[in-house]
């Protein structure tokens, strides 16, 4: 969280992943904001390397407070290399 309301609510935030302690990424590029477009909701360990992620999506018409469509994104750790990696390795609608 790098942002907080008056209330102690988050206002700017980003989900981090770490595997055997060391930082792989974050799930979003640009920090998000509770009840905005892209706003990270439930998240699922998947496999051993791989979790998804479910956004919320506003579409056309939909009230500031609340959206009506959700986008799940799948991640890889990737661990070759310097250090490991989060990989966005799919997207899908699911609402």
């Amino acid at each position: 969280m790098t942002a907080a309301t008056p209330g102690c609510a988050p206002e700017r935030f980003n989900l981090f992943v770490f595997t055997e302690g060391k930082f792989a990424g974050t799930v979003a590029s640009a920090a998000m904001t509770p009840s905005r477009d892209e706003a990270a909701g439930a998240v699922r360990v998947t496999g051993a390397d791989t979790i998804t992620v479910e956004f919320a999506r506003y579409l056309p018409g939909d009230p500031e407070c609340c959206p009506s469509s959700r986008e799940r994104v799948s991640y890889r750790i990737e661990t070759k290399g310097a250090g490991p990696t989060l990989v966005a390795t799919g997207t899908r609608q699911v609402r």
